[in-house]
């Protein structure tokens, strides 16, 4: 069951070439991709946040107030696309040129739930840094919207981008109050900040890497996951209790961070629910964390790890 977003209803958005296959052949394919993209924004009234068109696969942050939008945006972005890699990619069959047939796209597309400002910027640092693992320069990457960041925002211009017919609109808004320095800290790239791509632990409602948890706790709550474990009993099961509300945690993943066992977290866990005994009480701390999750607005903070 798709997780829903609780954060301004925006989504990692990812799609992969079938079989892991190049997709994105060449800057044609790249181009003609991008200027579906630009069709379709306004039409289904998509916004993007970032952006980065690999050669197997691609990467959106999106939103839309409803998610059938995202879908048919999909839809009318990935099947054109997939009818003009099949009408332009020749082969070879019994000494006769032979026009490509069957799926693109590996399946259908993922979509996984952005639910603070922390989990946006650590997208977008991922997304903008993405170009990395193909040797190219995130700063200076035509089909990623790091150079729209930089141009938008400190009029950094790209002059091949500048070249291309094509423009997708990004909204830089949460970024708008950075300096330059600022920015650029925050999109430096992090070997372990990583937005569910592939990691079977990752998939289904768990899609919160152990690093998101610990910079959720510590930038959100101002809370040290390393003095968890030295608190007074309800002290301690209380903020357990409350890591386990974030949306996309799980205990195995708790008990890693925190430094306790896995069965020791479900006794404190129930412990605590037990103690409380009060399901009106035991929903007004579940809405407290989510109200702090999503109406954290100190961006800086988000690179202070």
């Amino acid at each position: 069951m798709r997780q829903k977003s609780i954060f301004n209803n925006i989504y990692h958005v990812i799609n992969i070439g079938v079989g892991d296959m190049i997709i994105f052949r060449n800057e044609e394919d790249k181009d003609y991709f991008c200027q579906l993209v630009q069709k379709n924004v306004q039409k289904h009234s998509i916004t993007i946040y970032a952006y980065a068109i690999m050669d197997n696969h691609f990467h959106f942050c999106l939103s839309s107030p409803d998610f059938n939008n995202i879908s048919n945006f999909m839809r009318d972005v990935c099947a054109p696309y997939a009818r003009y890699f099949n009408r332009t990619e020749i082969t070879m069959k019994n000494n006769k040129p032979t026009k490509r047939h069957g799926a693109v796209f590996a399946e259908a597309f993922k979509a996984i739930p952005v639910n603070s400002l922390n989990q946006l910027v650590t997208l977008v640092n991922y997304i903008h840094n993405n170009p990395c693992s193909a040797k190219e320069d995130p700063k200076t990457y035509v089909y990623s919207s790091f150079t729209k960041y930089l141009n938008i925002l400190y009029k950094i211009k790209n002059e091949k981008a500048a070249e291309k017919k094509w423009s997708i609109y990004i909204n830089t808004s949460y970024f708008r109050e950075l300096s330059y320095k600022e920015f650029i800290k925050l999109m430096t790239r992090d070997e372990n900040d990583r937005f569910c791509e592939g990691d079977s632990e990752l998939n289904g409602k768990y899609y919160m890497s152990d690093t998101m948890v610990i910079k959720e706790v510590e930038n959100v709550f101002k809370m040290k996951i390393a003095d968890i474990k030295h608190m007074e009993e309800m002290q301690r099961n209380k903020w357990l209790y409350a890591i386990s509300l974030i949306p996309g945690t799980y205990v195995r993943q708790i008990s890693r961070i925190v430094g306790l066992s896995y069965s020791f977290i479900r006794k404190c866990l129930k412990s605590f629910e037990e103690f409380i005994n009060d399901p009106v009480r035991l929903d007004r701390l579940k809405k407290n964390v989510i109200n702090k999750l999503i109406n954290h607005k100190d961006i800086t903070s988000c690179a202070s790890l």
